[in-house]
């Protein structure tokens, strides 16, 4: 999830204490019904995700990003400190990440085998 500030300057809010009102607030601002975390490092160029390369980050602009159930739109509906002004580090890989949809993933297992 990235951000661009009025000077246009692009950073990335840290998933410290993310949760489902969060993302799904995110995601169906997007017009979407739901969504999940998901690993930045999946959203990385090719090869980044095993290196963990600083500069393929965008630097953190936000943290503690604080929804309730009924947010709509993010930037005025949640909460958020801006990240210089946290007492919490964030790390590479921290930077919030979210995967939506319309519809839940569902499984059925009909069989399993032992392999010998």
């Amino acid at each position: 999830v990235r951000g661009h500030d009025k000077m246009g300057h692009v950073s990335t809010i840290c998933n410290d204490d993310v949760g489902k009102d969060e993302v799904n607030a995110i995601c169906q601002e997007q017009g979407y019904k739901m969504g999940t975390l998901a690993d930045v490092r999946d959203y990385q160029p090719a090869g980044s995700r095993r290196t963990n390369q600083e500069q393929d980050f965008q630097p953190f602009g936000h943290t503690n990003l604080n929804c309730d159930s009924k947010a709509a739109i993010v930037l005025s509906d949640c909460k958020m400190d801006k990240y210089q002004d946290s007492k919490v580090p964030c790390f590479n890989g921290q930077q919030l990440a979210v995967k939506c949809a319309d519809e839940k993933w569902s499984f059925k297992v009909t069989h399993m085998m032992l392999k010998t």
